[in-house]
């Protein structure tokens, strides 16, 4: 494997000698350190900079969030679990951003990427793997990752170097809009004359030429075909009454070397963690080093939402624990359910029926978008929460049932997150129109892009 993709020390040291022109006196000074330090960190001899310390290099470099975001990547397969599906809601102003694909084992892989309507089918070769970069992005839908076996990926921001190490594919120029296993209805209704099929802009290596010829400046062009497409509102039910169902509780969180693994996988120290997972809510006591050397030694402390702080600060997405929310009201035809404010990731419900239902149905409004279902007692559906937000998720019940809720991958949970419907046409317009905006910085920012 190349160095730099492997080893801290020489993605420090490689930045500096091969992206920059900076001496060690010059980034160490930026960095308020010694020339012996920064001489340490790029040889491994003792341990790396801090977060804010990393921070500051990155931005030194001229790195723009990438040698930041590589550097606490670098050593995921040694704490995470490889699995065949990965999942990521960018955050933020839309801006360059990138997926790190690696496979386990000796033997190259598959993978493909999804986000919205759009979709690439890439090669991943063994170690190294290799990186997928587009130049803006959606919150929602979440990108998705799904390989052919099990591996991992990470995700950043930035552009990367053209010499990072590994291959570098352009998802603006090969990413594609066809037909899916398993389609995102909505979008992809939706878009069939926003954005016309693959077959049309001639295979998948010349759909970005195409597009460009077709609008150059004239974006009035594609945005009518955003107003057209508005009339098309898909909403698509799932029907969960078969799926396997039961009381039985859940896992709450990992053990505590796994959070030790994961925290020094990522280059964080305890003060590094502690700080992050404070910052995730303000308004809830701080996490302290002395909460989270108890929990890496097999205790757990009484700190509140202690398991889903840690989580959203070393980026697991939902991974590291399966916690329930107390925060379910009940409201006139059914329940809202206030997830924590900060989280972004999977959420789960469970539908449990406590009389005799005369229906076994249930609506989900997580507002632009609602999505039916039909039920059985004890079934437990998981979606994604796309972006920071205090705004409820609504369910509609009718009599007889009730349910539980929380944050976390379920270890039982159906997957409903794909095919959601919006609320009405107008909501239509306005999510497309976004879309759109999306599409074009991202043909500005690519390399073979052009104004529009």
């Amino acid at each position: 494997m190349t160095d730099q993709l492997h080893r801290r020390p020489a993605l420090l040291r490689w930045w500096r000698t091969e992206q920059s022109e900076l001496s060690l006196e010059d980034l160490a000074q930026s960095a308020g350190v010694s020339r012996a330090t920064m001489h340490n960190w790029e040889t491994g001899q003792t341990d790396g900079p801090s977060l804010q310390q990393l921070a500051v290099l990155d931005d030194r470099l001229g790195a723009g969030e990438v040698l930041h975001d590589l550097y606490v990547a670098l050593r995921t397969p040694d704490a995470l679990n490889a699995t065949p599906k990965w999942w990521r809601n960018f955050q933020g102003e839309s801006r360059p951003c990138w997926a790190w694909l690696r496979v386990a084992g000796t033997q190259p892989g598959a993978a493909r990427i999804d986000a919205g309507p759009f979709r690439l089918d890439c090669e991943v070769p063994a170690g190294e793997g290799v990186f997928a970069q587009a130049y803006a992005f959606a919150s929602n839908p979440a990108v998705t990752v799904e390989f052919d076996r099990a591996g991992w990926v990470d995700f950043g921001y930035g552009v990367l170097p053209a010499a990072i190490g590994a291959g570098v594919i352009d998802a603006v120029k090969y990413a594609v809009i066809g037909s899916r296993d398993r389609p995102d209805h909505a979008l992809v209704e939706a878009s069939r004359t926003w954005m016309p099929s693959i077959t049309e802009f001639g295979g998948p290596d010349r759909w970005f030429d195409t597009i460009r010829r077709r609008f150059g400046r004239r974006v009035e062009v594609a945005r009518h075909f955003v107003t057209t497409s508005a009339r098309t509102v898909v909403s698509t039910g799932v029907d969960v009454s078969k799926a396997d169902a039961s009381r039985e509780a859940v896992p709450r969180h990992w053990g505590g070397d796994r959070y030790r693994r994961l925290r020094v996988a990522r280059g964080f120290s305890l003060a590094d963690l502690a700080q992050l997972a404070s910052e995730q809510d303000p308004d809830l006591s701080a996490v302290t080093k002395d909460h989270l050397h108890r929990l890496e030694h097999g205790s757990t402390p009484r700190v509140p939402q202690l398991v889903e702080r840690l989580d959203m600060a070393l980026g697991a997405d939902g991974r590291t624990c399966t916690a329930e929310v107390t925060t379910v009201q009940d409201v006139e035809r059914g329940v809202e359910i206030t997830f924590p404010p900060y989280w972004i990731g999977p959420v789960w419900v469970q539908f449990l029926q406590s009389g005799r239902a005369t229906e076994h149905r249930a609506r989900l409004v997580w507002s632009p978008w609602h999505k039916n279902l039909k039920l059985c007692d004890g079934v437990v559906v998981t979606t994604r929460r796309s972006e920071p937000s205090n705004a409820p998720l609504r369910i509609d019940l009718t009599a007889g049932w009730s349910v539980r809720a929380g944050v976390g991958v379920h270890p039982r949970a159906v997957d409903v997150n794909e095919g959601w419907g919006l609320l009405s046409r107008d909501v239509a317009f306005d999510t497309l129109t976004h879309y759109f905006k999306v599409l074009e910085a991202a043909f500005r920012n690519s390399p073979d892009g052009s104004r529009t």
